[in-house]
């Protein structure tokens, strides 16, 4: 087996960490490489700083910190396509917390509820291509997937519509083109596909299910040959 290329590990990046298990969540990749030396944690009781260095793949403890409130578990990140903001969506809490993003630090600008019915279980976090939409998913209770329209100016969320989905949708994307999203309903142990107004951002499900055994994860290939 060929060793992976170096340029793998040539991105620093952001690592949620889960203090009280010390379980980490996959790194999420900052925008055009540049380094980030902050991080989430996914704490109830403290915060946690994490950061990789570009030859060494391994986690390390850095002294930069981003506080967010007690008992929020945050969860996933999403950058902006501009890579001027990032999108932190928390399980617990169910919040979707803005940040501005510049020079490897992060700064708290917002903070607007993704579950309304305080289930517990918001799960995955995606703008569509063109930054213009952010979808959050939720579980446990009222399943579906809060959508929210990006002020492209300051980068502040405002809420305008909530797609139902299937049972536990624990994980989503939306196709390169924006055209459709699909979300990965565990329990119902379906990929539903949607079509997305690319104008509004609402969702409207074209009954064109993916029957699956429990799905948890959607992921995009242009094609084989450029895996």
């Amino acid at each position: 087996m060929e060793p992976c290329p170096s340029f793998l590990y040539r991105k620093t990046v952001l690592w949620l960490l889960q203090t009280r298990s010390f379980k980490a969540l996959p790194p999420v990749p900052t925008p055009y490489g540049k380094p980030l030396p902050t991080s989430i944690a996914r704490s109830f009781h403290r915060t946690e700083s994490i950061s990789s260095h570009p030859d060494d793949p391994i986690p390390h403890a850095s002294l930069e910190t981003v506080d967010i409130e007690a008992d929020s578990g945050p969860r996933h990140l999403t950058f902006s396509p501009n890579g001027k903001f990032a999108y932190l969506i928390t399980e617990l809490s169910g919040k979707v917390i803005a940040f501005s993003y510049d020079d490897g630090r992060l700064e708290q600008i917002q903070t607007i509820t993704a579950d309304t019915v305080a289930a517990r279980g918001s799960a995955d976090i995606h703008l569509s291509p063109d930054g213009k939409y952010l979808y959050a998913s939720n579980r446990l209770k009222e399943d579906g997937i809060a959508i929210f329209a990006v002020n492209p100016e300051n980068g502040t969320l405002a809420k305008v519509g909530y797609q139902p989905t299937g049972i536990h949708p624990r994980n989503f994307n939306i196709t390169p083109n924006g055209k459709y999203l699909l979300a990965a309903c565990r329990d119902s142990n379906v990929i539903q596909v949607y079509k997305r107004n690319e104008v509004t951002g609402l969702l409207e499900d074209t009954h064109q299910d993916i029957v699956v055994d429990m799905p948890v994860c959607v992921q995009f290939v242009s094609s084989v040959n450029n895996l």
